[in-house]
C-alpha cells in the first residue's frame, strides 16, 4: 500500500476536476484474490503486467501527462525519486507542487489539490500557515540553525524538548532525543538500549519483539 492515487473528486462541495491526494491501497480485493489464487496452487503469470498496469492507471497525473511541457520524467532531471516505480521514472511526468495554501497545494499548470495527507504527515496546520511563517522568519533572521553535538545547543531546542516531555503526563519521561525520520528515531533508540545494557553489564541483551508488518 506504498502508491499515493490521485482521485478525481466532485462531491463533498469540491468542484469537479479538483483532484485529492490521498494515501490507499492499490486494488487491494484484486490483489488479495491474487494472492490467494497463487497460495492455492495457481500461476503467478500475468502478475506483473497486473501490477503494471493497475499502478499506471492509479499513480499516473492526466493533467501533467496532457498539459506540461516544462517538467519531464525524472530521467530528465538530477533527482531519484522514493517510492517511485521505475517506469514512472522514465514514462511519467512527475507532479510537481508549486505552492500551498491551507489544505490546498498547486501544481506548475495551477491546478488544485487537497492535501490529505498533510505533506508527509507534518504540515496539520495548512500550507502558509502566517505563524508558523512568522515564527519560521523570526527565528532565521536570529539564528538560522545550530547543533546540539558536544554540550551544546539552543533555546528552542530546550523549550521544544520541555514541551513534549509536559504531553507525556501519564508516565515519568527523562530525557527527549531528536531525530529526522521515523528510520533514524528507530535505530537511535536500538543503539540506546544496547548501550544501556552494556553499561548495565548485560552485553548479550541485544534483541527485540516486534510486530509482524509493523
Amino acid at each position: 500500500c506504498r502508491f499515493l492515487p490521485r482521485l478525481q473528486v466532485s462531491e463533498g462541495g469540491r468542484k469537479p476536476g479538483e483532484m485529492m491526494i490521498a494515501r490507499g491501497c492499490l486494488l487491494r480485493s484484486k490483489a488479495e484474490s491474487l494472492v490467494k489464487h497463487v497460495a492455492s496452487g495457481g500461476s503467478w503469470h500475468g502478475l506483473h503486467s497486473f501490477s503494471e498496469a493497475s499502478a499506471r492507471g492509479f499513480s499516473s497525473e492526466p493533467s501533467l501527462q496532457a498539459d506540461s511541457t516544462e517538467e519531464i520524467g525524472f530521467k530528465g532531471h538530477g533527482m531519484l525519486a522514493p517510492f517511485t516505480a521505475g517506469w514512472q521514472s522514465t514514462d511519467v511526468h512527475p507532479l510537481v507542487i508549486d505552492r500551498s495554501e491551507g489544505a490546498y497545494v498547486y501544481d506548475i499548470n495551477g491546478k488544485k489539490y487537497i492535501d490529505a495527507l498533510a505533506g508527509l504527515w507534518c504540515t496539520a496546520l495548512g500550507g502558509s500557515e502566517p505563524r508558523l511563517v512568522k515564527a519560521a522568519t523570526e527565528q532565521l533572521n536570529k539564528l538560522p540553525f545550530y547543533h546540539s553535538f558536544w554540550n551544546r545547543t539552543t533555546k528552542p531546542s530546550l523549550d521544544l524538548a520541555n514541551d513534549v516531555l509536559n504531553m507525556f503526563t501519564a508516565r515519568e519521561m527523562g530525557k527527549v532525543f531528536f531525530a529526522n525520520s521515523g528510520s533514524e528515531a528507530n535505530d537511535s533508540q536500538v543503539k540506546l538500549v544496547w548501550y544501556y545494557n552494556n553499561a548495565m553489564g548485560r552485553p548479550d541483551k541485544k534483541k527485540f519483539i516486534a510486530r509482524s508488518k509493523s
